[in-house]
């Protein structure tokens, strides 16, 4: 059978599109010499990514969306929160974030899905009829049913992509740590004495 034609991705006025990941561990948390060297840090990976996806942003939507419109000008910036029991904002855990750079801003219009709040955000970028959908997933304490709700989007994107790849195109990426059934956590230890 061999391998099916994709949507091809000059029509986002790009010959490839180039994805970047980073897990920041607190980016938005940091004192003000930290959060200088994970603004440079973030600079840099925007100049070789036209998509970042951030995982552990952590931070308050207002103040993240500032720091990244102002890191960031120009770009497309969709932030997703975890969230308190009670439906706040938990500014000290997780965060997903995905920011599309200028050029794809200009021919692509864009829909946000939150699939688990601060977990699993997806941002599909619509252009000339086709579709391209970024999904950021960081897979840090999910319950069994987040982790449904995240399949069930995963296996109803590729049905949709398989029906028709010229229309539709996707990639997941992000900080995703899954063991195998029985796989044992390897600690690496060093006695100091």
């Amino acid at each position: 059978h061999g391998i099916p034609e994709t949507i091809p991705l000059s029509v986002f006025g790009l010959d490839d599109i180039q994805v970047g990941s980073w897990n920041g561990r607190g980016i938005c948390l940091s004192d003000f010499d930290d959060r200088n060297t994970m603004r440079l840090h973030t600079i840099r990976l925007s100049r070789i990514s036209h998509i970042l996806c951030l995982q552990e942003v952590h931070g308050y939507m207002r103040d993240v969306l500032l720091t990244f419109q102002s890191w960031l000008p120009n770009w497309e910036i969709r932030y997703s929160p975890c969230l308190n029991s009670d439906g706040t904002c938990n500014s000290r855990a997780g965060g997903v974030l995905i920011a599309t750079c200028p050029v794809l801003c200009a021919v692509a219009s864009f829909e946000e899905h939150v699939l688990v709040p601060g977990r699993a955000l997806c941002v599909s970028l619509f252009c000339k009829n086709r579709i391209f959908d970024v999904l950021n997933v960081h897979n840090h304490d999910l319950s069994a049913q987040e982790v449904k709700s995240i399949s069930h989007f995963t296996n109803t994107l590729c049905l949709e992509i398989r029906s028709n790849p010229m229309l539709r195109l996707a990639v997941l990426i992000g900080d995703i740590s899954i063991k195998a059934e029985g796989e044992m956590t390897h600690e690496i230890r060093h006695n100091m004495t």
